[in-house]
């Protein structure tokens, strides 16, 4: 391990039936002491039962922004307890100052006073569960792994919290269900913890751990800890979640229902079964419009294969994914297909993580089923680095795709004293095969990196074969060898009166040759000489950008113009800027401008955002990409208007307008989403779409969804 100033909870030798009180007194500033009441809590947010009355809470914070090291400006306390079902936490945080509500929507905290825990149940200084919430009580939960290099913030966890305002600050009550989360099978219980409380009209945010200059409280291997959790008893595990449907179409009315189910086999294995899965409720996709060379990767959004998604990670960078889910519910073509069923199984024990991920997709047409699968394994190395391996298999009828692939991440935050170093190797392998042609093709990728406060850079070199085929992965371009180094200085200045940091960027470059060949693909340079952050939230950044691209054939670039093959200079200057995200009304911009591909290209983005009131939102983005060659314009608009509604942390909704002019575009998507409690979701649901001469598509859907935890 490599906690620098352990504390926590020490073990009290003492069984208790009802509720253990976790306590932290620090003695020198160092040594914990633990203390047990019995008692449950009442969660209610109010603090006024006897559980609490009696803690000794843990005080100890720190600024990590904006005075580095220094003591709050208020205080934060947070008392720990649990029984034989759930984990509970309180918390105190005072302040004169009324506490600052933007949001009552679950898992928008980004501009609210606020409160984070992270609970790292393993103790392996990897993988966490992130709880926060706002003075509101709305929920925020999120995993993470790789420390703090992986975040699923899609990720639902079944926990509650309830608060109080009050004239000095507020409290907030926590209530943490054991089995909501993967726990060791160990009678005494170790974890990793830390806590952060931010405030917006201070602007400041305090840490218990990792509050130093340059640490991320996302970074595991930085927590304290936590001890004297007597293991929890065994329980059945098991978490259903039934849904039923109703909708309706253009000419029908339809029924569906369904089922997902998580059985924890053991406390390290947790088995998840998806039947009939529908994914309404996902949030629809931005509308884009692709003016590149590269394909557009698009996240994944529905629940099911959120969950867990950090088990499958494997570091190949942007360019090439060996694993990507949304392959799943798509053919060979890309056309949708239904899924009729899901497993995963996800464990980790000791120093070992697996996941096992396989999908079944229906017939459709003349062509046959679908069946993939992803098996990922990896060990813990060291103090915070691991290595592993990646198996994805896809097969419909007699063709058959597989990849697998090896990786070793080494990451330290000891390095020269207590930077951060990063280095990551990677080789994947693939099989086609279909029932006249079988190829191998193969990709890798080399990685150093030194990801620091003040000085940061890195160095990729990576591969992608001729003959490099993952069926269930993702290629922004396929038949490359690709070099790249980059390099950032930042400031810090100590008075208040200058920015919170100016940094720049003098070194950014690429290099992209063909595969097998090694023949000149592509050179990309880029400058950004000034980049900073004010202390109110202000950022602007410039950049200029100088490209050499070499077709190889023709391309069609737009509808009216094809760009020749050979040799094309590309340039850009660009200009950024962004409003305080504290404020009520925001403002993101972008202006970019130079030649691209013998046209003349200007783009124009601009991102406004109003906090209309603590329960509306409203959000509208344009972006304006004009091409300007021969005396010819071309423009192309994509828009999104956006409104989100809360009417309280258990009720709200989002409606959506999107509109793409070269494909006369239209489509509208609302969504309303009622959680009267932890483990109940009602869904509405209204999607319609408008595109030239393929019409008019919608569709109305009413979805209830139940979780039972036991």
């Amino acid at each position: 391990m490599v906690r620098r100033d352990v504390g926590g909870l020490l073990d009290d030798g003492v069984a208790h039936p009802m509720i253990s009180l976790l306590t932290i007194v620090f003695i020198g500033g160092s040594i914990p002491h633990v203390s047990a009441v019995s008692g449950t809590p009442l969660v209610d947010g109010d603090l006024n039962d006897a559980v609490w009355q009696k803690a000794s809470p843990l005080d100890h914070f720190r600024q990590s922004i904006p005075d580095n090291g220094a003591k709050p400006s208020v205080s934060t306390r947070v008392a720990f307890a649990y029984d034989q079902e759930a984990l509970y936490i309180a918390v105190w945080a005072n302040d004169p100052l009324p506490p600052r509500v933007v949001s009552f929507e679950r898992d928008r905290l980004k501009y609210d006073d606020k409160i984070r825990v992270l609970i790292d149940t393993y103790d392996d200084d990897r993988n966490a569960y992130l709880f926060a919430t706002n003075p509101a009580g709305v929920l925020w939960d999120s995993q993470i792994g790789g420390n703090g290099r992986q975040k699923n913030k899609d990720w639902d966890g079944l926990w509650w919290v309830e608060t109080v305002i009050h004239d000095g600050g507020w409290t907030a009550e926590f209530r943490i269900p054991f089995a909501s989360l993967r726990l060791p099978e160990r009678s005494q219980q170790t974890w990793g913890l830390n806590v952060e409380r931010f405030s917006a009209s201070r602007r400041e945010t305090v840490r218990w751990k990792a509050w130093e200059r340059g640490a991320r409280f996302e970074q595991v291997a930085r927590a304290g800890t936590l001890r004297g959790l007597q293991g929890p008893p065994r329980q059945l595990g098991l978490v259903l979640k039934p849904y039923g449907l109703v909708g309706s179409g253009e000419s029908r009315i339809f029924f569906q229902g369904g089922l997902d189910a998580d059985l924890q086999i053991s406390r390290p294995l947790t088995l998840s079964l998806t039947l009939f899965p529908d994914f309404a409720q996902a949030e629809a996709d931005r509308a884009q419009v692709n003016l590149g060379l590269s394909a557009i990767y698009l996240d994944e959004k529905r629940r099911f294969f959120l969950e867990g998604k950090d088990f499958f990670a494997f570091s190949m960078g942007d360019q090439i994914r060996p694993f990507y889910s949304r392959r799943i519910g798509l053919n060979a073509e890309g056309d949708t297909v239904s899924i009729q069923g899901g497993a995963r199984l996800l464990g980790k024990w000791g120093s070992d993580t697996l996941g096992l991920l396989l999908a079944r997709m229906g017939p459709s047409g003349d062509e046959a089923g679908i069946e993939a699968g992803a098996l990922r394994y990896s060990r813990d190395v060291f103090s915070s680095s691991s290595l592993g391996t990646l198996m994805t298999v896809r097969r419909q009828g007699q063709d058959l795709n597989s990849v697998l692939g090896l990786d070793f991440r080494y990451s330290t935050n000891r390095f020269q004293g207590a930077k951060n170093l990063v280095a990551e190797a990677m080789v994947l392998g693939s099989l086609d095969r279909s029932e006249s042609v079988q190829t191998t093709g193969f990709a890798h990728r080399f990685l150093v990196s030194s990801p620091n406060d003040l000085r940061r850079w890195k160095f990729v070199a990576e591969r992608s074969g001729a003959s490099f085929e993952p069926g269930l992965g993702f290629l922004s371009r396929s038949a490359f060898h690709r070099f790249s180094f980059d390099w950032t200085k930042r400031w810090r200045p100590e008075t208040g009166r200058n920015p919170l940091y100016v940094e720049m960027t003098p070194v950014d470059i690429s290099l992209r040759l063909s595969d097998p060949n090694f023949d000149f693909q592509a050179l990309h340079g880029e400058i950004s000489p000034f980049s900073a952050v004010s202390r109110k939230g202000l950022w602007m950044k410039l950049e200029l950008q100088g490209q050499m691209e070499r077709l190889q054939e023709p391309w069609d670039l737009l509808d009216s113009l094809q760009v020749p093959a050979g040799d094309h200079l590309n340039s850009r200057f660009a200009l950024m800027t962004d409003t305080p995200n504290s404020a009520p009304f925001g403002f993101f911009g972008y202006l970019g401008s130079g030649s691209y591909f013998g046209t003349w290209r200007t783009t124009l983005i601009g991102d406004f955002r109003a906090q209309v009131s603590r329960r509306l939102r409203l959000f509208y983005r344009h972006r304006l990409d004009s091409f300007d060659w021969n005396e010819r314009v071309a423009l192309i608009h994509v828009s999104e208007s956006t409104a989100k509604l809360a009417l309280s942390r258990k009720l709200y909704g989002s409606l959506k307008v999107q509109y793409v002019n070269t494909e006369d575009l239209w489509r509208l998507s609302a969504r309303l989403r009622y959680t009267p409690r932890s483990g109940l979701d009602g869904y509405l649901v209204y999607d319609h779409r408008l595109e030239g001469e393929a019409g008019m598509e919608f569709a109305v859907l009413g979805k209830v969804v139940w979780q039972y935890a036991r």
